[in-house]
């Protein structure tokens, strides 16, 4: 099918029945990603079993090497996600002829409903709770009409400290257009004045994935990501999400040690996610 003068390929997998499970929109150039620009890996074989995954990823590739495309790249979700899933896929793929290109760690945080917050982050992590519940700090859930206004704080959080995010505030509306239910747009603020903000994308039923968050560099002493991280913590232990994926710690494509630390101080662990790569 052509768009423009670019041609997409649609690709379906079907069940048994014959009911569409998933498919992939995918440009025909020569040298292709899977998945294309996601702001999470691969959404769409997540809920395919094993057998599914490798038999719709393979036959993918059977097609593509009929448009000529020169080159594949997968994106997997990180092991955390379902750690024998994804690695048994890899494997597969790997036996296909793929080879490792990157590999980068996301740091996953478990919600445990018997287990607050407090109980399990560093000691640094609870003074900073402590401080922003002395000065009367609030968490909340705020609706999609806010997502300029949170976008824009990020933005300019990022852009303090000269650092760029790497989805348009277009992109982001795009994703919030095409997944409506799978955005949620959290904030601390200090009164009325937002100190700190996430955008979290859920990529599947078990995971809140932390696609952006920062929070104001005036409020340093009091952390309010801290206590950002909390509420969403919270939140996650009422909506029966089992994990918080809190993205990876690198900066201008080299891991960042304090965002390492920071993110291990709040009780997350490391968690690979491979990029795999064949020439056709």
């Amino acid at each position: 099918m052509l768009n423009g003068k670019r041609k997409l390929l649609f690709v379906n997998y079907k069940s048994s029945k014959h009911e569409i499970k998933t498919s992939w929109c995918i440009p025909i150039l020569s040298q292709v990603k899977l998945p294309l620009s996601a702001p999470f890996a691969c959404p769409e074989i997540q809920h395919l079993t094993v057998k599914e995954t490798s038999h719709f990823i393979l036959s993918t590739i059977d097609i593509l090497k009929q448009y000529q495309v020169e080159s594949v790249e997968i994106v997997l979700p990180p092991e955390g996600y379902s750690t024998y899933h994804t690695s048994l896929i890899a494997e597969i793929l790997m036996s296909e002829g793929f080879g490792i290109k990157k590999v980068i760690n996301h740091f996953l945080l478990d919600v445990n409903k018997e287990v607050l917050f407090e109980q399990f982050v560093e000691k640094i992590q609870v003074r900073k709770l402590k401080k922003a519940r002395e000065k009367y700090f609030t968490f909340d859930l705020v609706g999609k009409k806010n997502v300029k206004e949170i976008y824009q704080f990020i933005f300019e959080q990022r852009q303090n400290k000269k650092y760029q995010l790497s989805l348009s505030f277009d992109k982001i509306k795009k994703i919030l257009t095409e997944f409506p239910q799978s955005v949620k747009l959290f904030c601390v603020k200090d009164e009325t004045k937002i100190i700190a903000a996430c955008i979290a994308i859920l990529p599947d039923d078990s995971t809140c994935y932390t696609l952006y968050y920062d929070q104001d560099l005036t409020y340093k002493s009091t952390s309010p990501n801290v206590f950002l991280l909390e509420g969403i913590y919270n939140w996650c232990k009422t909506n029966h999400i089992k994990r918080i994926d809190l993205g990876s710690a690198h900066i201008d494509n080299k891991p960042n040690i304090g965002l390492q630390d920071f993110k291990l101080n709040a009780g997350a662990y490391p968690s690979a996610k491979l990029t795999l790569y064949k020439e056709l």
